[in-house]
């Protein structure tokens, strides 16, 4: 059973080992911390920088020492979240087979989202705004879909044409999941009615999706434990 790391915990972890010396370093990172901390429970537009020094417990002098602007600041702070997502993916071989490995990677992805959902969800609605975020965002869409591509294109057609459209399948299936997580948490246009299934389910369900997109078939072979019916219907 995987469990996800927490970002604002693992950089919390990282300050408390680093040796005496490094004050400006602890103190960014200290930062970097108290910003994903406050994301968890406000939106980016309503923390402020004296917000962010407070959780850090620094001075807001301080802050600026280290960033010009809040905007420089959550540039930085979302480059070092895709690095720490690229970090903590757990290494997939594939041999369990095709479909295990996709319900693997998908719960990986959605247990992290699950605890870092107010970070996630500040980097999708910047990317909106300003040029230097969407490329951001893309970017982490790419790398993610890229640690994956190894796993899956073995099984298909080597060609260009093949590995384009595998690349497209992974980005159209990977939004549909992102707004089922983003409503599933309360994140942009959630309708009030909307029945909240389980997460166990959603992982097997979104996996199942995943994996007709890539190989356009059901999984063989496979017990589903929530979504049976809709495979043998």
């Amino acid at each position: 059973m995987f469990k996800p790391i927490r970002y604002a915990t693992y950089i919390e972890a990282e300050v408390q080992e680093m040796k005496k010396g490094s004050g400006g370093k602890r103190t960014a990172l200290r930062l970097m911390a108290a910003m994903a901390r406050l994301l968890e429970t406000a939106s980016y537009d309503d923390i402020k920088v004296l917000d962010v020094c407070k959780r850090a417990g620094t001075a807001k002098g301080t802050f600026f020492i280290h960033y010009k602007t809040k905007e420089e600041f959550i540039e930085v702070l979302m480059k070092d979240y895709i690095e720490f997502e690229h970090r903590t993916m757990p290494v997939f071989d594939g041999k369990d087979g095709s479909w295990h490995t996709t319900k693997a990677v998908g719960e990986w992805y959605e247990k992290t989202f699950s605890v870092n959902h107010g970070l996630i969800n500040c980097m999708a609605q910047l990317s909106s705004k300003e040029k230097v975020n969407h490329d951001l965002w893309c970017t982490r869409n790419q790398r993610l879909i890229d640690r994956w591509l190894p796993l899956v294109e073995e099984n298909l057609p080597n060609s260009a044409q093949a590995m384009e459209l595998l690349d497209l399948a992974l980005h159209s299936v990977g939004s549909i999941m992102d707004q089922s997580l983003f409503s599933r948490y309360g994140i942009g246009a959630v309708h009030s009615q909307e029945k909240k299934h389980k997460p166990e389910l959603l992982m097997e369900l979104h996996s199942l999706l995943i994996y007709r997109a890539i190989y356009g078939r059901n999984p063989e072979g496979v017990e589903f434990e929530f979504v049976g019916a809709l495979v043998n219907a």
